[in-house]
């Protein structure tokens, strides 16, 4: 997985589901794992536990990953288990809403994050992963460095953001990464991000 280049999130995410699954079959070789007994754990996830479409799903990708590269047998995900979701539009907050929502936060780093997921598009990853050096208030845009897919962008930079970005350096001081973790130099955790 390291060799092609997946993310360290999805990597974890794999090997998770696949302690899963050799844990519910404990007393069979991974290696001598059959479609049937696939099919039974991912039904097991799915009715009697209970589990979500993209919990499935996850389960199902690491699977066929485990059966394709590691067992070196063909194996096609059964898409039976995971239905294509209904294609309804989420609900979307009004621009007053939002700010509304923003300006109810009272640290101001949580708040300048806010403003970057909400007006950048940028990942909560990619937030995190933001050094100074990629903010380029001359042209007004962010550099997203290997973003998802391994790909760099750039992203608009509002007038708004910079401010609130301007606001934030002062107080917090960042060295290297924009947002810090506790450690010097250190970026802010993924989690934490989330956590915002």
């Amino acid at each position: 997985m390291s060799i092609g280049h997946y993310s360290p999130l999805t990597i974890r995410n794999y090997l998770a589901e696949l302690r899963f699954i050799f844990v519910y079959y404990a007393d069979a070789d991974p290696l001598d794992l059959t479609e049937d007994m696939i099919m039974g754990y991912l039904l097991y996830l799915s009715k009697t536990l209970g589990c979500s479409r993209v919990k499935c799903k996850m389960a199902a990708q690491s699977i066929s990953f485990f059966m394709r590269h590691v067992a070196k047998r063909p194996y096609v995900i059964p898409t039976v288990i995971y239905p294509r979701p209904s294609s309804k539009l989420p609900a979307v907050m009004l621009p007053e809403e939002i700010m509304k929502l923003i300006d109810g936060v009272q640290n101001i780093k949580h708040r300048t994050i806010l403003m970057l997921l909400y007006s950048t598009g940028m990942r909560v990853s990619e937030i995190a992963n933001c050094r100074i050096a990629d903010i380029d208030s001359t042209n007004m845009r962010i550099k997203i460095v290997q973003g998802k897919g391994c790909k760099d962008r750039f992203t608009i930079l509002s007038e708004q953001v910079l401010l609130e970005l301007r606001a934030y350096y002062i107080i917090y001081k960042p060295k290297e990464y924009l947002f810090n973790g506790y450690r010097p130099g250190k970026r802010y955790s993924v989690r934490r991000a989330y956590n915002t």
